[in-house]
């Protein structure tokens, strides 16, 4: 399972949108779109602010 499959499960299970974790980090929804459709790269800050907005560790939610 990749890095944005596990978000969007994430999001899905939490049933919260992709508006909802934009508002929470910060950035535009348009672009948490892109971000997780692999459209656009998250920045090392985006992805710990998601991880931490959804509840779960970096390394556990960005595996190698």
């Amino acid at each position: 399972m990749t890095d944005l499959e596990r978000i969007k499960l994430k999001l899905k299970e939490e049933e919260r949108s992709q508006r909802w974790l934009a508002r929470k980090v910060g950035v535009s929804h348009s672009l948490m779109n892109m971000m997780l459709h692999g459209k656009r790269t998250m920045t090392s800050r985006v992805k710990i602010d998601i991880a931490n907005t959804l509840g779960e560790e970096p390394e556990s939610l960005y595996v190698q």
